[in-house]
């Protein structure tokens, strides 16, 4: 498997996965920026450990984003 086929699946996975992650948070707008990141490592060209650490910058801000916005969820039931 080349590297830009190994990127977009683990985007896909990525993207797949977070809205699961965040259900207090507005789906639409959290897919949208990791459609975006996803976007920008593949036409980058990006290699395994740079597409990770800017997928993991983007997780990031969305995690604050979303904590701004409702609250951290820790100690919620």
């Amino acid at each position: 498997m080349n590297t830009i086929h190994e990127c977009r699946w683990i985007t896909a996975v990525i993207v797949a996965a977070l809205p699961i992650a965040c259900l207090t948070a507005r789906a639409d707008v959290i897919t949208e920026w990791n459609i975006k990141a996803g976007q920008v490592v593949v036409d980058a060209k990006l290699g395994a450990p740079q597409a990770n650490n800017v997928l993991a910058i983007v997780q990031t801000a969305v995690y604050e984003a979303a904590n701004a916005i409702s609250g951290p969820l820790r100690g919620k039931a």
